[in-house]
């Protein structure tokens, strides 16, 4: 049983199958989501992460400096059931990371 998951958490969690240019396989997920959220719908709300760093103004590194990058992909965003996850890492990311992903994801969807 996975324990209490919560924003800025990274979870483990397959997708499969997935359609397109969606992101696939067992993998990690930077939550966005509150524990309210998980506790009352078995929800919760992630984005991808991957060890390539495109640039692109849609990602986030969340390891500024280090030698291989974790970039949270935030065109990707994803609600998620909770048995999905697998695992959840031991240390969550910054809150200040977390909230850099989700500026972007305001403006992708419209948000000022």
């Amino acid at each position: 049983m996975i324990g209490t998951i919560s924003r800025g958490d990274v979870v483990w969690a397959s997708m499969d199958p997935t359609i397109g240019r969606e992101q696939a396989k067992h993998r990690p997920w930077l939550v966005l989501s509150e524990p309210p959220l998980h506790r009352a719908r078995r929800l919760l709300i992630a984005i991808p992460l991957t060890h390539t760093d495109r640039g692109w103004t849609t990602h986030v590194n969340l390891t500024p400096g280090e030698a291989t990058a974790t970039v949270a992909m935030c065109e990707q965003v994803k609600s998620m059931s909770i048995t999905r996850v697998t695992r959840v890492d031991p240390t969550p990311y910054p809150t200040t990371l977390v909230d850099r992903a989700h500026e972007i994801l305001s403006l992708l969807t419209g948000g000022r």
